[in-house]
């Protein structure tokens, strides 16, 4: 089983985030979750933004879309499973960072 670290949106107004984080600590088992620096994936819980978050760490990262648009997810909240982590497939993707 992989070591995983949830990286959660930071709004969360009506509770749903939370509820996804809970069934992911449910399917997953809660003593599989560590502390990020130890995780072999973080699973970015929110928007494009928790995601942009997430890859900062330099660690694969599953985004889970609570959003409305999503374009960085790799799976709806509603649909996250056990077999979506075991099945998934890592890419390399492209970096740019901005400083102004």
């Amino acid at each position: 089983m992989k070591k995983y670290f949830i990286l959660k949106n930071r709004r969360d107004g009506d509770g749903k985030i939370a509820s996804v984080c809970e069934s992911i600590r449910q399917q997953l088992g809660r003593g599989n979750e560590v502390a990020v620096e130890d995780c072999d994936v973080i699973i970015a819980v929110g928007g494009d933004g928790a995601i942009l978050r997430a890859v900062m760490y330099d660690k694969p990262v599953l985004g889970v879309n609570m959003g409305r648009v999503g374009f960085l997810s790799a799976v709806e909240g509603r649909k996250f499973s056990l077999d979506v982590l075991n099945n998934c497939t890592v890419s390399e993707r492209l970096l740019l960072e901005v400083s102004y």
